[in-house]
C-alpha cells in the first residue's frame, strides 16, 4: 500500500475497512466500518498499513484521519472482548506509532468520539471537531476501563479531576466542553474531511510542530490529590464494581509514573477486568438488551404502525 502520487492528484489504496491516499501532499486515512466505525482487528490492521505507507511517502507533509458515515470511531468491537486471544497491544502499539510521528497527524471528528475512538484521537497531534460532536469514555458501563492509553492520555490533556469524572461515570461531553478542557484543539463547521485537510495545510504552512499528548506533564496539586483520594474512597465502598478501583489505580499511574510504565499498569488492569465475572455479566446484558429490541425474522427497516 502506498501514498505515492501518480499522474493524478491523488492515488487511493484500500485495505478492508481502511483506505488511504495522498491528496495534494496531505496524507488521508479514511475509516469505513459501519455502522459506528468501531475499532476491530481489521481496522487496526488497515490503520497500521496506512501508517507504514505514510511514513514511507516523503511527499506527504501531514496525515489526516477521518471516518466516513455518520460518526467518528464510536468505540471498540465489544464482541471481540470475549476471545481468550484478545489483546490491547496491537491497537496501543499503533497509537504509540501515531504519537511518535515526526510529521503532524490530525484527527477530524464528527458524531460521537467514544472509547477507542477518543484514544485514537488523543494519539493524534491536533484534533478538530464539528460543533455537535460528543466525546466520552463509556467503558466503565461494561465493567472495564479504557485499555489503549486512555487513562494515560486523558489526564495529560484535561487534568486529573475531569479525566477521572469522565472515565468513572462514562458520561460524554460536548465539543465546546472538550475544547475548554484541552481535549480538542478546534471546533469548525462544514464537511469534516475538508475541515481536517484545511487544518493540516494551515498547520504545515505555519510550521507547527507535533504536540504529543504522551509527553505532556500532569499538573499535580491540591485538586489532583483531592480528586484521586475521593475517587479511591468511593471505589472502596463498591467492591462489587472492580473497574472503579482499577480506574483510580491507572490514573494514579499516569500521575506518578512515566507514560510507558503507566500504560503497562493500565493494560494489566484492563486484562483483569475483561476476564472478571462483573464485566462478563455487564457485556452479556449489553448484548441481551439489544437482542430484546429485535423481533426475529422482522427486517430492521420495517416501520411501526
Amino acid at each position: 500500500m502506498s501514498f505515492t502520487e501518480s499522474n493524478r492528484t491523488s492515488q487511493k489504496m484500500s485495505v478492508n475497512a481502511v483506505s488511504c491516499e495522498n491528496r495534494n501532499g496531505i496524507g488521508l486515512v479514511l475509516i469505513s466500518n459501519p455502522p459506528v466505525n468501531a475499532i476491530s482487528s481489521e481496522v487496526v490492521a488497515g490503520l497500521r498499513g496506512a501508517l507504514v505507507a505514510f511514513e514511507a511517502d516523503a511527499n506527504a507533509r501531514a496525515l489526516v484521519i477521518h471516518c466516513e458515515g455518520r460518526t467518528f470511531v464510536a468505540g471498540g468491537d465489544i464482541a471481540s472482548f470475549e476471545s481468550l486471544e484478545f489483546d490491547t497491544l496491537p491497537f496501543s502499539a499503533l497509537l504509540t506509532q501515531l504519537d511518535a510521528s515526526p510529521r503532524l497527524v490530525v484527527a477530524t471528528m464528527h458524531g460521537t468520539v467514544l472509547g477507542g475512538g477518543l484514544e485514537l484521537a488523543m494519539a493524534c497531534h491536533y484534533r478538530v471537531a464539528l460543533p455537535d460532536t460528543r466525546f466520552g469514555m463509556p467503558e466503565v458501563k461494561l465493567g472495564l476501563l479504557p485499555g489503549s492509553q486512555g487513562t494515560q492520555r486523558l489526564p495529560r490533556l484535561a487534568g486529573v479531576p475531569l479525566a477521572l469524572s469522565l472515565i468513572l461515570t462514562g458520561q460524554s461531553v460536548s465539543a465546546s466542553d472538550a475544547l475548554a478542557a484541552g481535549i480538542i484543539n478546534e471546533i469548525a463547521e462544514g464537511d469534516p474531511l475538508a475541515i481536517g485537510v484545511g487544518a493540516a495545510e494551515r498547520l504545515v504552512h505555519a510550521k507547527t510542530q507535533p504536540q504529543r499528548s504522551s509527553s505532556l506533564k500532569i499538573a499535580v496539586g491540591a485538586a489532583t490529590t483531592q480528586a484521586l483520594a475521593e475517587a479511591g474512597a468511593r471505589a472502596a465502598k463498591k467492591p462489587a464494581y472492580p473497574a472503579l478501583g482499577a480506574i483510580v489505580r491507572a490514573v494514579e499511574a499516569a500521575v506518578n509514573l512515566p507514560f510507558e510504565a503507566g500504560e503497562t499498569v493500565e493494560a494489566r488492569e484492563f486484562d483483569q477486568l475483561r476476564l472478571s465475572s462483573t464485566s462478563r455479566a455487564l457485556r452479556h446484558l449489553f448484548f441481551a438488551e439489544r437482542a430484546a429490541a429485535r423481533i426475529p425474522g422482522l427486517k430492521g427497516d420495517v416501520r411501526a404502525r
